[in-house]
């Protein structure tokens, strides 16, 4: 006989369940539900399912938290912002009392593990039977901590450590875990610029600096990582802010200012794409992304690319580098990191002046489209893909299905302070009259629920009257794609050709 279906009533009313998830060690069943700005988690046993949820903490404005469970001990393990506090910290609470959390510490000691840092970012926690990981960033860059556990007690065996790799510009994550005794044993993911996705495993006993197992790598045809180098520098904003930058080179194409060619050395100059995102706290980060990068096609004809992880992304601290100084009324601080990275990298001698160009894709339009506003002699060439460039109109109109929730982003256009200052920096508003731009290339799709076809349509028709390069501004609309290009993975590889011979044209680098 079928089992019945159970349904659960909370306390809030207005709660609505975004995910359901099983701790690892399996006793607990996780009901997650949030917002940009506000979140909660249910829980209930996995042996007693009917029983009514219990909530780890109320919902509380600008609060979030990660939670996972530790059997053995009946301990809930916790990264949060809780009492105001910029980056997450690493917190336990007993199943009996799951609101009241409280700072991991050596029991030895009273020493507080995984304590708030400015210089640290944590995002998930990730509990096994002897140890736990925890995920997050820190100078730019993820990174994985690990501290032994007392299996029996929850408590925590040794300080937590940072696991250490050969390459400084690469992404960590922690893999998928089916169990929860790994046996001492932790399994991680790995990339970089010039490393195909890896599968790492590490003895966490023999030190979190020991070298791991390779247990998989994605096949990469005809890639050679040793024709390539790259690294990460760090571009001083207007504001004294440090911006990290992640290079990718082909020394045997350019010239390198160090004969070594080390992973330090420095190319250029050189004709340079510079890459940009910054909303929604989303990273950036230097990983191996050949389709959604323009990567290796350009790289092996002589041009440096670059990833400038400017405010408005996650890089250097969710809180720091998008909470703060990267929504809302400090949005345009991502379009100044940008323009001042370019700007860093020309200074640098590792671009070449007159053969930049940038791109941005979605909200990175938007960064397009203030780029090419507040610099248009900086840059040759600008690619901006499916490009959110009517900001006043769209987030005016309260019918369009995404808008109100974008309130959370970039302000609500009803209250006058955010109004004005999305006014200003609002790209269609902004194209100055007279004055030439980059070349453009505008992509986007017809059926595209995220960003309407008629905003980069409106752009292109805006800049052709106003610039007098206006014949240099080509649209191109896609018939049947969305917001995410071509679902045909053929065609979306001819569609991101034909980006590539446009830009490699600009660059003067076209065979």
């Amino acid at each position: 006989m079928a089992r019945p279906l159970l349904t659960w009533g909370f306390e809030d009313r207005a709660s609505s369940v975004q995910g359901v998830s099983t701790s690892r060690d399996g006793s607990l069943l996780f009901i997650e539900s949030e917002s940009k700005e506000t979140m909660e988690v249910h829980f209930v046993p996995t042996t007693s399912a009917a029983d009514r949820p219990r909530i780890v903490r109320p919902r509380e404005y600008g609060v979030k938290y990660d939670v996972e469970s530790h059997a053995p001990s009946r301990t809930l393990f916790l990264t949060s912002n809780v009492h105001g506090k910029r980056n997450r910290a690493l917190y336990r609470a007993s199943l009996e009392a799951p609101s009241d959390w409280q700072p991991v510490t050596l029991p030895a000691t009273g020493e507080q593990i995984l304590p708030h840092s400015m210089e640290r970012s944590l995002d998930d926690v990730m509990v096994f039977h002897d140890f736990l990981a925890c995920s997050g960033r820190a100078g730019g860059f993820t990174k994985i901590w690990i501290c032994p556990l007392d299996a029996r007690t929850g408590a925590p065996a040794a300080d937590a450590k940072a696991m250490t790799f050969e390459e400084e510009a690469c992404e960590v994550h922690i893999a998928s875990h089916r169990l929860f005794n790994t046996q001492g044993k932790l399994r991680v993911a790995y990339t970089s610029m010039i490393t195909p996705d890896s599968l790492l495993e590490f003895e966490v006993a023999s030190g979190a600096s020991a070298p791991p197992k390779l247990l998989k790598q994605r096949p990469a045809p005809n890639f050679d990582a040793s024709k390539y180098r790259t690294m990460q520098l760090s571009v001083t904003a207007r504001d004294g802010e440090k911006v990290p930058v992640t290079l990718l080179w082909r020394p045997d194409a350019l010239d390198i200012r160090d004969a070594a060619a080390t992973s330090s050395a420095k190319p250029g100059p050189a004709p340079l794409h510079l890459y940009g995102y910054g909303a929604y706290g989303i990273c950036i980060d230097p990983g191996f992304a050949a389709e959604t990068l323009p990567n290796l096609p350009l790289v092996d004809r002589g041009v440096v690319l670059a990833l400038a992880h400017v405010r408005g992304g996650g890089e250097m601290g969710h809180h720091n580098w998008y909470e703060t100084q990267g929504k809302y009324l400090a949005k345009r601080n991502t379009f100044f990191d940008f323009v001042d990275c370019a700007k860093a990298l020309v200074a640098e001698g590792i671009a070449t002046p007159g053969l930049l160009s940038c791109e941005g894709r979605s909200a990175g339009g938007l960064l397009v489209g203030n780029v090419v506003n507040d610099a248009p002699d900086l840059f040759r060439a600008a690619l901006a893909g499916v490009p959110f460039v009517d900001l006043m109109v769209s987030m005016c109109d309260p019918t369009i299905p995404l808008t109100t929730e974008e309130w959370e982003e970039w302000g609500n256009p009803n209250d006058e302070r955010y109004h004005q200052y999305m006014l200003s920096y609002s790209p269609i508003q902004q194209v100055r009259r007279g004055v030439n731009y980059p070349s453009m290339l505008l992509v986007s799709g017809l059926n595209d629920p995220r960003v309407a076809y008629w905003e980069p349509t409106k752009w292109a028709q805006v800049l052709r009257e106003r610039v007098p390069n206006g014949d240099e501004v080509l649209l191109k609309m896609d018939m049947a794609a969305g917001h995410f290009s071509a679902s045909d993975r053929y065609k979306k590889l001819r569609e991101r050709a034909f980006e590539y011979a446009w830009l490699l044209d600009q660059l003067g680098k076209a065979e």
